[in-house]
This record gives structure tokens, C-alpha cells and sequence, in this order.
């Protein structure tokens, strides 16, 4: 692929090591462009190659473009994909304004007869650039696959640390002059691993239910997960007047459940946000339980997206009780997550016939390991 402020172009290719019988046949079978930001492709082949190349026109700074690549192995062999190379080779090079990314394929995996494998390559224009480059920027990005045997295929990485695990395999690593728009697990600015858009594969098995993980936080790398069930409807009026200090009601459950947790040895305390509901009062709370906060669901939303059912994975589709202040007391006041994402508040007049759902939050120890999973609702991760 090729990209620069009037073209650039890049080459992928696919090679398999030499000496293996029967047919190893592995090639591309579609290139299709995915989002385009001031982006015009001008030329695309390879298709039905080992070798697929793409010319795009990049208009200005902070121009884009994602491509979606589908490679198919045809032969008979199953493969594995060995190494990738090109990447970082590429983007050390000038002009260092224009950056790419390959997400979606990675060293493992396989590629077995029959099968197809999509993965994206982006191209970015840093937004603050201020100079025009001179030269074009190419992308050289070679995909090894060699014939899958017992010497190829990866041992099974489980028990592993599950924070260092979701780390070492992070779909959207921090960068200043790119934000990513895509699903997955991303690392911000202040090194937290936040998994944001709307299909993201974070369950997670844990005291026998299914949790979906949050974050990985920075420095101490815990991991922070929501139940998937939610407990309710409760009345917010009731909530409101249970206590003008907190909602007794919230509080007895949450204990009540916490205590019923077969794991409760992997959890430890941590830091919960109340009051973020979007008007920017915030303040912590240490607790080894909680519910969602505002800020947690609203940081979720996958970049450049409005929408918080289009692209909001922690949206329950249920209103969803927010924790709320006024002034230094914790209080129910109206404060909760619409069925579409709204942080809606008001008083008791205006809330008496809202009913709300919540889900209880926690962290796990940084020790807390995975035994198994892929992180799929059908294949959470497991911890043990």
C-alpha cells in the first residue's frame, strides 16, 4: 500500500516456506475499503495473488483509511502465520507524520484448509501535522505462513496472567497522532487498557457467572469487570427516598451479593467514580463493590461515535442506575443511563415512575489468572 499527501503506496505479500508437499495454496481474495476519511483509493490488485497493493490519495492532515483484507488459504495444507514484518520498519521512516496499523491477524494463528481470515490495515495523516511531505511512504508488510505440524502450533499460553495476557494482545496500541475508531481492547494516554465500540470479545468467567471485562488499569494492572446480569427493576422514587446519605436498598444488595461470590478471595478493593453523569462533578470512592458509573460507560464508546447503541458495548438496553452526588454526600437523585445511552437526571417529581436496573462492578487482584477462553460470549476466558 502506498500512501502520501497525493499517493502512497504499500505491498502486502504473502509467502509459505519452501520444501513443503502437497498444495499449499494460500492467497488473497478481497481487498474492500472499510472507512475513508478525505481518502480516495486510486488503484487496488492482487487479488487471487500471494501479493495485494493498493494506491490511496491521502487530501490533508488527519486523513484516514481502513481497508478490510480477506487472505483464504486454497490448498490442502493447514497453515500458521509464523511472523509479520514490515511494520515498524515502515513507520520509523520519513515522513513519520503518516502512520499505518494492522489489526486483526497476529503471529499464531491459524489459517487451516478452507478457512478465510479478514484483517484491516489503516493508513493516518497526524491531524497536527504542518508540513506537506515530499515523498511518497510505502508499506511493505510480509505475512509468513508456513505448513501447520506440532513444531509450528503455538503452545496453549494458559495459566497466564490475565491483565498481562489482555496487554501483550492489545488490538489498538496508544498513539499521539492516531485514534483509533474500531472495536477492540485500546491503550490510552494515561496507560489504561479500555475495551470500547460495540462487538468486543471481554467475557470472562468468574464465581460461576459471566462478567465482561472494563479495563486493565494503569500501574497496578487490574482488571475491572461488570456482571452481565443485571439485578432489578427497582422503583427510583423508592431508591431516592430510601436515604438522602446512599440507598440502603443498593447497598444491601450489593453486599448481599458479594458475599455470596465464590471467588471473593480475587477481589480486591479499588477506586469507583460517583457523581459522573456527564455534567463533569466527580469525586472516588474506595469499595470492593459498585456500580457502573458514568464515566466507565461513556469512555466504552468507540472513538468518533455518537451513538451509544450503534457503538457502546456496556449499554445495558434498560435504564441503568448511576451513582450521584450533591455536594459531598453519595445520594440517588434521579441520575441514570437511558434505555439509549442518555445520562438523564431529575427530582423526584420527575422520576416517580422510571424504573432502573443495576450491575454490579469490581476489580480483580493483578495475580488473577486465565485458564482458558478466547473471550467470546460462547468461549469466555476463565479465571481459576
Amino acid at each position: 500500500m502506498c500512501v502520501g499527501y497525493a499517493a502512497l503506496s504499500q505491498i502486502l505479500t504473502i509467502t509459505g516456506t519452501s520444501g513443503i508437499s502437497g498444495d499449499f495454496n494460500i492467497e488473497f481474495t478481497k481487498i474492500e475499503e472499510n472507512t475513508m476519511v478525505n481518502a480516495t483509493t486510486v488503484t487496488t490488485g492482487g487479488i487471487g495473488s500471494t501479493t495485494a497493493n493498493f494506491t490511496v490519495d491521502l487530501e490533508k492532515p488527519g486523513s484516514s483509511a481502513l481497508y478490510d483484507l480477506t487472505v483464504e488459504n486454497k490448498g490442502s495444507i493447514d497453515a500458521i502465520l509464523t511472523s509479520i514484518t514490515g511494520l515498524d520498519e515502515s513507520n520509523g521512516k520519513e515522513p513519520v507524520d503518516i502512520t499505518y496499523s494492522v489489526t486483526g491477524v497476529e503471529e499464531g494463528d491459524a489459517l487451516n484448509s478452507g478457512e478465510q481470515k479478514k484483517f484491516q490495515v489503516k493508513v493516518v495523516w497526524n491531524a497536527s501535522s504542518t508540513s506537506v511531505p515530499t515523498t511518497s511512504k510505502s508499506l511493505t508488510l510480509k505475512l509468513n505462513y508456513e505448513q501447520k505440524t506440532a513444531g509450528t502450533t503455538p503452545e496453549s499460553p494458559f495459566p497466564v496472567v490475565a491483565s498481562q495476557y489482555l496487554i501483550d494482545n492489545v488490538d489498538f496500541k496508544y498513539h499521539p497522532y492516531n485514534t483509533y475508531t474500531e472495536a477492540g481492547l485500546h491503550e490510552n494516554a494515561l496507560g489504561e487498557y479500555i475495551y470500547k465500540g460495540k462487538d468486543v470479545n471481554n467475557y470472562v468467567q468468574f464465581s460461576d457467572e459471566l462478567y465482561r471485562v472494563i479495563k486493565v488499569t494503569a500501574t497496578s494492572h487490574r482488571l475491572k469487570l461488570i456482571r452481565v446480569d443485571a439485578a432489578g427493576p427497582y422503583d427510583l422514587q423508592e431508591l431516592r427516598s430510601d436515604t438522602l446519605t446512599g440507598s440502603d436498598m443498593i447497598s444491601t444488595y450489593l453486599q448481599t451479593y458479594y458475599n455470596s461470590l465464590s471467588q471473593k478471595d480475587k477481589v480486591v478493593e479499588g477506586t469507583f467514580a460517583y457523581g459522573d453523569n456527564g455534567n463533569g462533578s466527580m469525586m472516588d470512592v474506595q469499595a470492593s463493590i459498585y456500580i457502573l458509573g458514568y464515566n466507565d460507560f461513556e469512555k466504552a464508546r468507540a472513538n468518533g461515535c455518537n451513538d451509544h447503541t450503534a457503538c457502546n458495548w456496556l449499554l445495558l438496553g434498560n435504564n441503568e442506575q448511576l451513582p450521584s452526588f450533591s455536594g459531598s454526600s453519595y445520594h440517588i437523585y434521579g441520575d441514570y443511563i437511558s434505555q439509549t445511552g442518555e445520562s438523564t437526571s431529575g427530582t423526584i417529581d420527575s422520576v416517580d415512575k422510571v424504573q432502573v436496573y443495576i450491575r454490579p462492578v469490581l476489580y480483580l487482584d493483578s495475580s488473577a489468572q486465565f485458564s482458558r477462553g478466547t473471550g467470546t460470549f460462547d468461549d469466555p476466558y476463565v479465571i481459576e
